[in-house]
């Protein structure tokens, strides 16, 4: 017995429709999976993004300008003498270099924002 082909349409269009449903379902939660992937960034690759009227990136831009930081690093050929780091309070500091190395693999509190090679002004002090 053969059924009539106008039953075997319904059905057809329906499962269409529900691939095209799952398809879009699963295609818009991977857009939002990787969208909120692309915004969580470290805290230290773009420093004073979270504060309010860019008012700390300047002081930073200016602070990397004055002490000749980078904040890459210079190279093998070239050690750094000093580091820009900000505390666990948020104030910007320069430090020694190995204090800014210790801050950078976690073993003092802050983020390492930038290396410098001015080793002179207004660098502070850090006793263990």
């Amino acid at each position: 017995m053969t059924r009539p082909r106008h039953r075997r349409t319904p059905r057809r269009a329906l499962r269409v429709a529900l691939a095209t449903l799952k398809g879009a379902a699963l295609g818009g939660l991977l857009t939002l999976v990787v969208v909120g992937g692309l915004r969580a960034t470290a805290p230290s690759a773009h420093p004073g993004a979270a504060e309010p009227d860019g008012v700390v990136p300047r002081v930073i831009q200016r602070a990397v300008a004055d002490h000749h930081c980078s904040y890459s690093g210079f190279g093998d050929a070239t050690v750094p003498a000093s580091a820009l780091i900000r505390t666990s309070r948020g104030v910007l500091r320069q430090v020694s270099f190995e204090v800014g190395w210790d801050v950078y693999n976690g073993k003092r509190p802050g983020t390492l924002v930038a290396v410098c090679l001015d080793h002179d002004a207004g660098l502070v002090r850090v006793h263990d």
